[in-house]
């Protein structure tokens, strides 16, 4: 499923383009980052971003969400297949992956979420995510 995530508080925002595809009961790969003993990540060759940065913010968005996994899908196993990341270079803070994550989870298994808050510095001229400060 695409997404195409937006975050827009001032005269510029974050805009990142996700396209995550769930593979029940897979086939793990050597590759895989468990995240949970039920949910792996899987993210493509293809995709020319740093590979630890997109686990940084990736792999504790979507563990926040294991619960609500579960209940969606049961006693499986199941891999998030990151095929498409993409992203303006001008609009754009590596912080916002979570937060697009998270989105991409909550529509598509359909449930609610309260959005983090996210405020605009503009004295840094920077998004500011205080609540992945406090997850650690």
């Amino acid at each position: 499923m695409n997404l195409t995530y937006q975050l827009l508080k001032s005269s510029w925002g974050i805009v990142i383009y996700l396209n995550i595809e769930e593979i029940l009961n897979p086939d793990i790969l050597d590759t895989d980052t468990v995240i949970t003993e039920s949910i792996y990540l899987r993210i493509a060759n293809g995709i020319n971003f740093e590979r630890s940065t997109l686990l940084k913010y990736m792999i504790p968005a979507v563990s926040e969400f294991s619960d609500e996994i579960g209940a969606r899908i049961g006693n499986q196993n199941v891999c998030y297949y990151l095929k498409v990341f993409d992203f303006s270079i001008c609009d754009f803070q590596e912080e916002g992956i979570f937060c697009a994550t998270q989105e991409w989870l909550s529509k598509y298994y359909q449930f609610d979420y309260k959005e983090q808050e996210v405020i605009f510095d503009r004295i840094r001229n920077r998004y500011d995510f205080r609540f992945l400060i406090k997850q650690g």
